[in-house]
């Protein structure tokens, strides 16, 4: 038998997680961000590393910082499914732009997923430290 890799495993925790037809529930409410793994997260820091950074830190072209709560709460709100799409085919709204897949041409749709994860998690931490 062949050891499961990371990847598959992840994979098929996303898609258990939107098989209950719940594709709106709120990210912060559907995500256990105390226990998601450390290879989960290095992934997602990678990807936000090269290319969601630039955005995201300094709240360039009207991104939301990672101290920007109200509006990470708002995006939260929307669920998985909808932020994940909004990333793969781009953003366009009232407070700026997200390019296709953030930038990240050569993302996988699991990576820029596992980026998503990783931005929430260090917006629940920031919010944490900032009490």
């Amino acid at each position: 038998m062949k050891p499961i890799r990371l990847t598959q495993v992840l994979l098929l925790a996303f898609i258990m997680m939107d098989c209950g037809g719940k594709t709106n529930v709120n990210v912060y409410d559907n995500f256990d961000f105390n226990t998601l793994s450390p290879d989960l997260l290095a992934t997602g820091e990678k990807v936000y590393a090269n290319s969601c950074f630039p955005c995201h830190t300094y709240g360039t072209a009207g991104a939301a910082s990672l101290f920007d709560f109200k509006e990470w709460d708002k995006v939260a709100e929307k669920g998985m499914d909808v932020i994940l799409k909004s990333v793969m085919e781009g953003y366009q709204g009232a407070n700026g732009v997200m390019p296709p897949k953030g930038n990240c041409w050569t993302c996988t749709d699991e990576e820029i997923r596992t980026s998503i994860l990783y931005i929430f998690h260090e917006v629940k931490n920031n919010r944490l430290q900032s009490n």
